[in-house]
């Protein structure tokens, strides 16, 4: 645990008494632990998971921010780990709110960031790959490959591992962990009183890009080579903040095409990159429009081409019932460049959930 945070906490009076609430008959099982994730900036969403000692079948009572819920724990596991109300956590809201830094990621693969003052670690998700800056103020910022939020807090590896997950998927993000005087927000009151309490909080914000995409950063502009009917291309780069408000394709083979392209991908964004050189390749930007809220993405599955026909083959990722998603509009975009020119394109797989099965250019 991280003591410096608790000391803080405590000296602050930011935990909570334990008295019993009246009418409340909690019965919490022995053991018990309480560990709470705030965070800011993803819909202001306070996450809590509850350990304790229970038998498969058995379930107990609790009090969490003066109401009750049912604990329990799913048969077959060996984890302390309790479900609060047959869910894996207890979600609730934040009253407070924190100043978000300003995250920018160059295309030398570096950041700037213009912090906001009381963050610890600021870690970056390309929304697939996660990374730990060096620090968390300055220019042309180093950064080094981590496991996700695994180490961030005081949150447990299984709890990262949750957080990592929901988290990825949802483009750029620069995920700072908050120091204990940073935090406006009171832990919640517990009833009976826990024998260990955590709590980590979080300040999530979107980053901008700037530069050539596809470089600086491992894993993003690798060109994938396929052999068969498939052809080589590569996913240029992608993000989930498009001016388009419905399923889109552009193609483009010229350099006034490649600057439209971008100017729809980027539009909603303060900065964009340069057009690359096409110089025999083609561009297709792909478009899910409108969503509202994080956690939907675009994965290009395959690229073939029969005849002078190039068929693109998407699978549009949605987020699932219990996934932590930004409570903002998004609009999930991608952009494949192919060798050599082609103006005859199908889209296979977008548009789904608005009822396109085939989009074509």
């Amino acid at each position: 645990m991280n003591h410096n945070l608790t000391m803080t906490a405590l000296k602050l009076g930011l935990l909570a008494g334990a008295g019993m609430l009246s009418g409340c008959a909690a019965t919490g099982p022995a053991g018990l632990s309480v560990h709470e994730a705030l965070l800011y900036g993803a819909g202001n969403q306070r996450l809590t998971w509850v350990y304790g000692d229970l038998a498969a079948g058995q379930s107990a009572q609790l009090s969490l921010g003066g109401q009750s819920v049912q604990l329990g724990r799913v048969a077959g596991t060996e984890s302390n780990a309790l479900t609060v109300n047959g869910n894996s956590f207890y979600q609730s809201g934040l009253s407070g709110s924190v100043v978000q830094p300003k995250v920018t990621r160059t295309a030398q693969g570096l950041f700037d960031v213009s912090s906001a003052g009381g963050i610890s670690e600021l870690y970056y998700t390309d929304g697939r790959n996660w990374y730990l800056l060096n620090t968390t103020a300055g220019s042309a910022i180093a950064a080094r490959a981590v496991s996700g939020l695994e180490g961030a807090g005081e949150l447990t590896p299984g709890e990262a591992a949750s957080l990592t997950r929901s988290l990825s998927g949802q483009g750029p993000l620069a995920v700072g962990v908050l120091s204990g005087s940073s935090v406006p927000d009171r832990p919640l009151s517990v009833t009976p009183e826990p024998r260990e309490r955590r709590l980590t909080a979080l300040s999530i914000t979107r980053v901008a890009a700037a530069g050539t995409p596809g470089t600086g950063i491992p894993g993003t502009g690798t060109p994938t080579p396929t052999p068969g009917g498939t052809m080589t291309h590569s996913v240029l780069d992608k993000g989930n903040n498009a001016a388009a408000s419905g399923p889109t394709v552009q193609v483009a083979t010229t350099t006034a095409q490649a600057q439209a392209l971008y100017a729809l991908a980027y539009g909603r964004q303060s900065s964009r990159p340069s057009v690359p050189s096409l110089d025999g390749k083609t561009l297709v930007g792909i478009f899910m429009g409108t969503r509202s809220t994080g956690g939907y993405s675009l994965e290009v599955q395959s690229v073939e081409v029969v005849g002078g026909r190039v068929t693109v083959q998407v699978r549009e990722k949605a987020p699932a019932a219990d996934m932590l998603t930004t409570q903002a509009l998004t609009s999930p975009w991608v952009i494949v460049q192919l060798n050599g020119r082609y103006s005859d394109v199908q889209v296979l797989g977008l548009g789904r959930s608005a009822g396109i099965g085939t989009v074509e250019k």
